[in-house]
């Protein structure tokens, strides 16, 4: 059904596709090296990506390719269903360009994707080096989401200003 609902995340998913090789490339999505901790959640880095050109670097190719390193994260990695998963999202370099991108609707498929369609159990959403927009783009993506989602998510301003958390 997702497939039906979501076909921009979840057609047309060949690794080898140029646009989706840039992302590969910039690393859209990295999972950190498992934890000792056998029972401690997989920290995944989700990066912006504002290396790229915003036209191939679309925000429907991003999560894209992060559906498609949970796909094998969910298939090799016992613990990451289990346990779950932290989320540290930066946001430097992210424009309007980007954020014009997020329609409600892509907002909703997005949410569905991650919320009704992956068996993961996300802990920790963690937002750093925020554009001045995001509260505002924020506000409409937490219309679309859970309350147990909602109740994951810090997020942080400027981490290169002088080294502190300012947390929310």
């Amino acid at each position: 059904m997702m497939r039906t609902v979501t076909p921009e995340f979840l057609r047309n998913r060949d690794p080898l596709r140029p646009e989706l090789q840039e992302l590969l490339k910039l690393g859209v999505l990295i999972p950190l090296k498992k934890s000792s901790d056998s029972g401690a959640p997989r920290v995944l880095l989700l990066h912006d990506c504002s290396g790229g050109d915003s036209e191939v670097v679309s925000v429907a190719n991003m999560v894209k390719v992060a559906l498609m390193i949970m796909d094998i994260l969910v298939n090799e990695d016992d613990n990451f269903v289990i346990a779950g998963h932290i989320v540290l999202h930066n946001f430097k370099g992210v424009t309007l360009n980007h954020a014009a991108q997020l329609t409600p609707a892509m907002v909703k498929n997005i949410l569905a994707c991650f919320q009704n369609s992956y068996p993961s159990r996300p802990k920790e959403f963690h937002y750093i080096n925020t554009p001045s927009f995001f509260n505002n783009v924020f506000n409409v993506v937490k219309l679309f989401m859970v309350e147990k989602l909602k109740k994951s998510v810090s997020h942080f301003y400027d981490l290169t200003s002088n080294g502190t958390f300012f947390y929310l």
